[in-house]
């Protein structure tokens, strides 16, 4: 490879990050992960976290989730979420499905 060649590649694969930055946004309670289903297990999930808005008031969010993997390549999971920013709150039941085959991970919720 000539250096030329070299430049341009550091170039790209440099431009692809900054492209990319800030593409993955969670929550103050969530989490971004690739998932490994195991067939019978059971979870009990707890969350809590906070942030800074731009505003200046505070985001707060607790939740509390029930898990069964139901196949080999299927975990399923429900859960209760309490969201607060600022003085506003908001109840949910939502409900998650993830697969380790390459069908895409579904995320339901429900307001309440």
């Amino acid at each position: 490879m000539n250096c030329r060649a070299f430049i341009l590649c550091i170039f790209i694969l440099g431009l692809t990050t900054i492209v990319n930055i800030g593409i993955a946004v969670a929550g103050p309670a969530d989490y971004v992960y690739t998932p490994a289903v195991e067939y019978g297990e059971r979870e009990i999930d707890f969350k809590y976290g906070t942030a800074t808005q731009p505003a200046g008031n505070r985001a707060q969010v607790a939740s509390l989730g029930f898990g069964y993997g139901a196949k080999e390549y299927w975990f399923t999971e429900v859960y209760f979420k309490q969201e607060r920013n600022g003085s506003d709150i908001a109840n949910l039941a939502e409900w998650e499905t993830n697969s380790s085959s390459p069908t895409p991970v579904n995320t339901r919720s429900m307001s309440g």
